[in-house]
C-alpha cells in the first residue's frame, strides 16, 4: 500500500509482473518500508510464506513488521477469532518482538453469538476501518510504502469495492487526498479479474 505523492505520481506494477516477482524483487521493485500484519494465525502463515519471515524478519535491511489488530477478518465463523499472543509466540518464535506489541488478554471481539455458534456481526468490522485508515495515515508512515496482509471482506469494506479479492490476491492503492478515501489502482490486481472500483464509502 503506497501513499499518494503529492506529484501524483503513482508508478504501477503489472499484474503479470507480480506473479513473475521473487519475494525479494516484490520488496525491492516496491520500495516497501513497512509490513502491517493481521494477528489472525492464518495471515501471519501467510506472510511467513511470502517474505521468509523465519529466516528474515529480524535482518537489518528487512522492511519493518507490525501486527494490528485492527485489520483483522469480519467474524464468520470460529476459524475468524483470535488466539492468545502466547500461542501465537509459540507458533511463531520468530515473531516474538513484533508479536510483543499485542495485549497478553484477548485482542478480538467474540461476545456475541449464541454458544457455539459465531455469527457475522457487521459492527465488528465497520468499527474498525476508520481507526485503521487513520492509522497507516499517521506521521511516522508518511511517504513510505506499507503491505498489509490481511482479509478479504475487510478489505472489501476497507476500499468500498463489490467484489472480494481471491486468496492471496494483490492490489496496489493509495490514499486520494480529495475525497478522503483508499481507492486501488484497477491495473495493480493480481487474484481477482473482476476487481470493480466501486464510489468508496464516506467514514
Amino acid at each position: 500500500m503506497e501513499e499518494k505523492r503529492e506529484d501524483g505520481d503513482s508508478s504501477c506494477v503489472s499484474s503479470q509482473q507480480y506473479v513473475n516477482m521473487s519475494k525479494d524483487e516484490f520488496l525491492k521493485v516496491e520500495n516497501v518500508d513497512v509490513i502491517v500484519l493481521s494477528p489472525l494465525m492464518r495471515a501471519l502463515e501467510t506472510c511467513n510464506i511470502l517474505f521468509d519471515l523465519k529466516h528474515r524478519v529480524k535482518l537489518p535491511e528487512f522492511p519493518k513488521c507490525i501486527v494490528n489488530p485492527l485489520c483483522r477478518e469480519a467474524v464468520h465463523s470460529r476459524a475468524d477469532l483470535g488466539s492468545y499472543r502466547e500461542h501465537l509466540e509459540k507458533e511463531f518464535p520468530f515473531l516474538d518482538e513484533v508479536l510483543a506489541e499485542l495485549p497478553k488478554s484477548k485482542w478480538w471481539y467474540d461476545s456475541w453469538g449464541l454458544p457455539g455458534i459465531i455469527s457475522y456481526h457487521e459492527n465488528d468490522i465497520s468499527d474498525r476501518l476508520q481507526g485503521f485508515s487513520d492509522y497507516l495515515l499517521r506521521d511516522e508512515f508518511r511517504g513510505k510504502t506499507i503491505v498489509i496482509v490481511g482479509h478479504s471482506t475487510f478489505f472489501q469494506q476497507f476500499l468500498g469495492t463489490k467484489t472480494k479479492l481471491r486468496n492471496c490476491g494483490v492490489v496496489k492503492i493509495q490514499f486520494d487526498c480529495e475525497s478522503g478515501t483508499w481507492k486501488p489502482e484497477l491495473d495493480s490486481v493480481f487474484g481477482h479479474e473482476q476487481f470493480y472500483k466501486q464510489e468508496s464509502t464516506q467514514w
